[in-house]
């Protein structure tokens, strides 16, 4: 989930039509390649790729590109986005961002790309994706190839693709689908130094909501809402995705997830009490902005039991030249049981929200 602060202040996966006649795949109401790309008849929308990739000699680094779309009061759409490497070897976090107006036709979109400014996402077939970032005044750059390993790679979290985000407030909502398990190659390049990627996965989350007539869903963006979520990679095949939302200070916070087994359909976990996800340790204090955060955090959901934590804590990202807001967001790692057995994994973490370090205390 993201927050853009221009705008507007039975549980597996039932059987559903599945369709696929390539180039097109058209899943539970989702038609590909086209819903891949901005659907301008909504307010707010974001495609967002996190990694973890690595070099031959298997030196890991950790990215996000996030790429968003706004709808300023009907008349125009602004396309900010989102750009971050993090080296793991030498725990450095390097960002950069944008924001451009659509009409300048420096944001722009179509259903086989997505550009703003020097950023640009190409749609491909199959559900693969070519990513750039080629920033001119940043340190940092990317050119990567995205190619499912999956036959099936599309994750559809909720019913339909209907992702709740709070059982006080059932109006807010979002359209929302993954693709976790995305092969990823090709170079990054950070103060002039030039790494060859030769493997690692990235993870493409997609979400929209705001349009008419749903006038809660601007909630997921509004000023006073806070949540944390991570989507995992376990080593055993698994997909996990959970997340706490809070529409504001004074409601509860609560927590959805879902998990997809190897080679199985998702289960969800939107009633009280079927998952938990809650921070396990003091907090740690942005030198940078004076935020807080809890890094390292718990959860129960089915049969399993796994904590998380960072690879390291300064991954924060001050977005406030282009959405206006402070978040953090970087690699993690997973370990835990599962019936039992120990079970590992990584992932990435964003927390989002002036009151996330409060969130141990109104989990609901």
């Amino acid at each position: 989930m993201r927050e853009i602060i221009l705008s507007r202040s039975p549980s597996f996966f039932r059987i559903v039509l599945f369709l696929c006649i390539l180039p097109f795949c058209i899943l539970s109401g989702f038609e590909f390649p086209k819903d891949h790309s901005f659907h301008p008849e909504y307010k707010l929308e974001w495609v967002y790729f996190v990694g973890w990739i690595q070099t031959e000699t298997g030196r890991e680094f950790g990215y996000e590109l996030s790429f968003f779309r706004t709808d300023l009061s009907g008349k125009e759409s602004v396309y900010p986005v989102h750009f971050a490497i993090s080296d793991f070897q030498n725990s450095s976090h390097l960002t950069s961002q944008t924001i451009e107006r659509g009409i300048t036709g420096l944001g722009v979109f179509s259903t086989s790309m997505i550009q703003s400014g020097d950023f640009q996402v190409q749609i491909l077939p199959d559900h693969r994706f070519h990513l750039k970032a080629q920033p001119r005044d940043s340190s940092i750059q990317l050119d990567l190839q995205l190619n499912p390993q999956e036959s099936k790679p599309i994750y559809l979290q909720g019913k339909d693709g209907i992702s709740p985000k709070s059982r006080k407030y059932p109006g807010i909502q979002s359209r929302y689908y993954s693709i976790p398990r995305l092969e990823t190659r090709g170079e990054i390049q950070i103060s002039g130094d030039r790494f060859r990627i030769a493997g690692g996965e990235s993870w493409m989350d997609h979400e929209w909501s705001g349009k008419s007539g749903e006038s809660e869903s601007d909630k997921i963006s509004g000023k006073e809402s806070a949540w944390s979520w991570v989507g995992l990679w376990l080593e055993d095949g698994t997909d996990l995705t959970v997340f706490n939302f809070q529409n504001s200070p004074s409601d509860p916070v609560e927590t959805f997830g879902s998990l997809r087994k190897k080679g199985e359909n998702p289960e969800y976990f939107h009633k009280a009490g079927e998952v938990s996800f809650t921070p396990q340790s003091d907090l740690w204090k942005s030198p940078s902005t004076g935020r807080k955060y809890p890094l390292r955090w718990k959860i129960q959901v089915s049969d399993l039991e796994i904590e998380i934590s960072p690879q390291f804590n300064h991954q924060e990202f001050d977005a406030r030249s282009s959405t206006g807001n402070i978040y953090w967001e970087g690699g993690v790692r997973a370990s835990g049981i599962r019936s039992g057995k120990k079970v590992t994994g990584k992932g990435y973490l964003e927390l989002k929200g002036s009151q996330i370090s409060s969130f141990g205390k109104a989990l609901k």
